[in-house]
């Protein structure tokens, strides 16, 4: 488990849905369709994308920004990648 994944797909109602995965390695299709790659081993930011548009916060913007809503799968992340 190194990578945390967060897609949004917007439904035909206008409403948006989100998905995330925590992957130990990243497909293509990762690089393409996620929004947000996390990466704990190296403790970067590899997308951050918001509606198209790139945007580049720094990690521990990021990891605070998202510990609100994902904290417990962050600490496992980060107790994964201690070593």
């Amino acid at each position: 488990m190194r990578y945390f994944t967060l897609t949004y797909y917007k439904q035909p109602d206008g409403k948006i849905n989100e998905e995330s995965n925590i992957r130990e390695k990243l497909r293509s299709k990762d690089r393409s369709d996620c929004n947000v790659i996390l990466d704990f081993k190296d403790e970067k930011i590899i997308k951050c994308t918001v509606d198209g548009q790139g945007i580049s916060p720094d990690w521990l913007t990021v990891i605070h920004y998202f510990s609100k809503y994902y904290g417990e799968q962050f600490a496992q992340l980060v107790r994964h990648n201690a070593d």
